[in-house]
């Protein structure tokens, strides 16, 4: 990773580099500070009643903490490394240098923006918290139109198998599910229970999802096709 490119193009001044699973801010500290993701993933977070809501998966060129920047008030979420991971922070004071050349108004408009901004994270993260709160597992549907497409999924990797959800999607961690999902060129779905999680490896690929339970049916169902296709 060539470092002094981001330092030129984004203003960078300085850089940190944690682990997997390492903090790198709270939700309700200070937000001085905007960051760009420079290598790894940066996982964006909210603790709902106990229970942790995967907001975002951050990747390279990405940037985040702006909202506590531009509005002065504690961050809105957290946000940790998933895997080894470098962020840039950018040059506090130009960037309020550059902030305060903006007309009046136009400071007005990205208060608006940053105050919406975070009231649809509150209000998306308790409605997934709330949602996990339910009774019974949570369902999830996984449609495969190809081979190649359930190959992209799966992986033998999560916990002896299991499937990679798209990160763009709010959900608590862990997190107990109903699935359904199809095998390609076979009528009859599968139905599983699972378990969703944080991964580490290839985490830009999303969510994993574990899967816990099949009937002995389905589970030589799946064995063969894993056999056959592969």
């Amino acid at each position: 990773m060539n470092f002094g490119d981001f330092t030129k193009s984004y203003h960078i001044v300085d850089y940190e580099h944690y682990h997997d699973g390492d903090v790198i801010f709270n939700e309700g500290t200070p937000g001085d500070w905007i960051y760009v993701v420079v290598a790894g993933v940066v996982e964006i977070f909210k603790e709902i009643r106990g229970k942790k809501i995967v907001v975002d998966n951050l990747k390279e060129g990405d940037l985040f903490g702006e909202v506590g920047f531009i509005d002065k008030n504690p961050r809105s979420a957290g946000a940790r490394a998933v895997g080894d991971t470098t962020v840039g922070l950018f040059d506090k004071d130009y960037l309020t240098q550059e902030y305060n050349k903006l007309p009046n108004n136009f400071r007005v408009i990205f208060d608006a923006m940053a105050r919406r901004l975070r009231k649809m994270t509150n209000v998306a993260t308790n409605l997934a918290g709330s949602q996990s709160q339910s009774a019974g597992p949570h369902p999830v549907e996984l449609n495969f139109s190809t081979v190649e497409d359930f190959f992209k999924a799966y992986s033998s990797k999560i916990g002896g198998g299991g499937f990679f959800l798209p990160p763009d999607q709010l959900f608590s961690t862990p997190l107990d599910v109903a699935l359904r999902f199809n095998l390609p060129g076979q009528k009859a779905p599968i139905n599983a229970r699972g378990r969703l999680s944080r991964q580490t490896a290839d985490a830009e690929k999303g969510l994993g999802l574990q899967l816990t339970g099949l009937n002995p049916k389905d589970k030589e169902r799946l064995v063969a096709f894993l056999k056959k296709s592969r």
